[in-house]
C-alpha cells in the first residue's frame, strides 16, 4: 500500500498487492490487518495494473485469481487465457489456469498445463501439485495420488487433506490419521466445513464428495 502511494504508476505493485488480498482471503494470511473485504480491493488493484502495463501478464495473473475467488470461474479462466497470450512464458499463469481447470474436472485441458508449468520450472509453488493429485485420486489411481500428494505445499489444510485421504485408500491407517492430527493442528473444526472450504476454491461437486469421503474414511467426521 505504502508502494502505490508513493509511485502511482509502479502496475507491479498492483498486481503484487492484488495478489496479497487474494491470500488474505484464501488463507486468512494477514485478515486481522484489514478492515475491509480483501477480495473487493483485488480485482480493483489488477484492473489498475492492466491499465498501467497492459502488456504485462502479472496484472492478468492477478485479475484471473480475483475472479475466481468471486465466483466467476469463466471470466477468471478467460482471463488468465488472455494473460498467456501475452506472454505464454508465464509458469505462474500456466500452473494456475491448469489448478482451476483441474478442480472443474476439466482433466484434457488442465493437465497438459500444469505438465508444461513444471516443465518450464520445476520450482514452481509446490501447491500446483494438488491437480495432478486431484486427477490421480479421482481415477483412482491412489499409489501415484500418494507420490503427488507428497509434493503439495500449502498454507492451508489441503496439503494434509491430499496425505490423509491418499493413505486412507491405500488402507494406511496409521499414516492417515497422522495427516488427520495435521488436519486438526491446523484448523480443529476442518471437517465440520470441509465441503465449504472446497466450494470456496470452486470444485466440483463429486470432488467434494469424493474429498469428505476420503477424510470419514481416514476417520474425520465432516459435516453435510
Amino acid at each position: 500500500e505504502r508502494s502505490i502511494a508513493a509511485d502511482p504508476h509502479y502496475a507491479r505493485a498492483y498486481s503484487s498487492l492484488a495478489l496479497l488480498y487474494v491470500d488474505t482471503y484464501r488463507y486468512g494470511l494477514g485478515a486481522s490487518q484489514v478492515s475491509f473485504d480483501p477480495l473487493q480491493r483485488a480485482p480493483e488493484l489488477a484492473d489498475k495494473s492492466i491499465e498501467l502495463a497492459p502488456n504485462a501478464s502479472n496484472g492478468y495473473l492477478a485479475k484471473s485469481m480475483a475472479l475466481w475467488f468471486l465466483h466467476d470461474v469463466e471470466g477468471s479462466i478467460r482471463v488468465a487465457r488472455r494473460g498467456l497470450e501475452i506472454n505464454p512464458y508465464d509458469t505462474d499463469l500456466l500452473a494456475d489456469l491448469g489448478l482451476h481447470l483441474a478442480v472443474r474436472a476439466r482433466w484434457d485441458k488442465a493437465m497438459p498445463l500444469i505438465e508444461e508449468a513444471y516443465g518450464r520450472n520445476p520450482g514452481a509453488p509446490g501447491s500446483h501439485h494438488i491437480a495432478t493429485f486431484l486427477h490421480e485420486y479421482m481415477t483412482g489411481d491412489y499409489v501415484a495420488a500418494l507420490e503427488s500428494a507428497n509434493k503439495v505445499q500449502t498454507p492451508s489444510a489441503l496439503s494434509r487433506v491430499a496425505r490423509a485421504i491418499a493413505h486412507a485408500q491405500l488402507g494406511q491407517m496409521e499414516e492417515a490419521r497422522k495427516a488427520v492430527a495435521e488436519i486438526l493442528e491446523i484448523d480443529p473444526r476442518y471437517g465440520d466445513h470441509v465441503r465449504e472450504d472446497l466450494a470456496k476454491r470452486n470444485h466440483v461437486p463429486e470432488i467434494i464428495e469424493a474429498v469428505a469421503r476420503g477424510l470419514e474414511k481416514a476417520g474425520l467426521a465432516t459435516g453435510e
